[in-house]
């Protein structure tokens, strides 16, 4: 790709340039996943912020399944309660007004893994880089069962971007959409089990070729990498340094914050400029505005480029 306009200081060719690299960010991890279990899975949350907490892990593989409630600390948002029909009073927790049994966090998380079981699994979910998952990764990270968890996987399936590849026809690639093309029926009332169970019916019954997994796979070692880095990225598209889209492609490049700033201080402009023209952008407003953040930080002083 040119970049004449960008480094020219062409406003106009610096928006098209951006607006380029922003198109299929959704980067490919080519890695064998033949052989392998794979994992349908779902999660519900409290809510939709972001100090909500999980109430619900479901997964199914073939006629295997686990559906497990977790109390959460926070309340329930109404929108939430809509939803799942989830509410709790105390350490009592009700889905549609029957009483159900849920476990704390980290037992949740070990039983989810546990189900996993000792040979790595390939978990598949829609759209992967969806809230929920986030979620998902903080409770690990909280718990510290981030080890255990990227031993028990192998990678992801990301079957948005598998579905739009399959079916370019469509208009709309949501689950419930999917769901009434192939299955040629309403979508099931929702909660995280039968989301899960759907979402397994939707891939057997359009039978994808092996490759077209792998096209969409990635490893749980880069799922756990993109939420690290990302808040801090998030954080700079809050302050309009970076458009939150230009954030998820830094996330999903790998590169942190920390390894920009480190190499401002080690490097200078000079090193910064280069490491972002290698790693995620050749626009150089955005660039300069990642510069002037640096600049702005009074603990990173530049290095000389020596």
């Amino acid at each position: 790709m040119a970049a004449a306009g960008a480094e020219g200081g062409d406003a106009i060719g610096d928006r098209r340039e951006e607006a380029a690299e922003q198109m299929d960010i959704d980067v490919p991890r080519p890695i064998n996943t033949a052989n392998r279990r794979f994992v349908y899975f779902d999660v519900q949350t409290t809510g939709f912020e972001r100090d909500c907490h999980i109430t619900w892990i479901a997964a199914c593989s073939g006629p295997n399944q686990i559906s497990t409630f977790v109390l959460p600390k926070v309340k329930m948002d109404p929108h939430a309660f809509e939803r799942t029909g989830i509410i709790c009073h105390g350490e009592h927790m009700y889905q549609h007004g029957k009483k159900v049994e849920p476990l704390k966090i980290t037992r949740a998380l070990e039983a989810f893994i546990g189900f996993l079981g000792n040979e790595p699994v390939v978990l598949v979910t829609h759209n992967t880089r969806r809230f929920e998952c986030h979620k998902l990764m903080h409770a690990l990270t909280a718990c510290g069962l981030k080890e255990q968890f990227q031993q028990a996987v192998h990678g992801f399936v990301n079957t948005l971007p598998l579905f739009k590849e399959l079916c370019p026809q469509l208009k709309n690639h949501g689950q419930q959409d999917l769901y009434r093309f192939y299955m040629k029926s309403d979508y099931p009332e929702h909660d995280a089990m039968k989301n899960a169970l759907a979402l397994q019916q939707i891939v057997e019954k359009a039978e994808p070729e092996h490759d077209a997994f792998e096209r969409h796979f990635f490893t749980a070692r880069h799922f756990i990498r993109y939420f690290e880095v990302k808040p801090e990225w998030d954080r700079l598209a809050g302050k309009k340094v970076i458009t939150q889209s230009m954030a998820f492609k830094a996330a999903e490049n790998e590169l942190g914050w920390d390894e920009v700033r480190d190499t401002f201080q080690r490097a200078g402009e000079g090193g910064v400029k280069m490491l972002l023209r290698e790693r995620l952008t050749r626009v150089n407003r955005i660039i300069d505005n990642i510069i002037k953040e640096l600049q702005s930080d009074r603990s990173t002083t530049p290095g000389d480029g020596q």
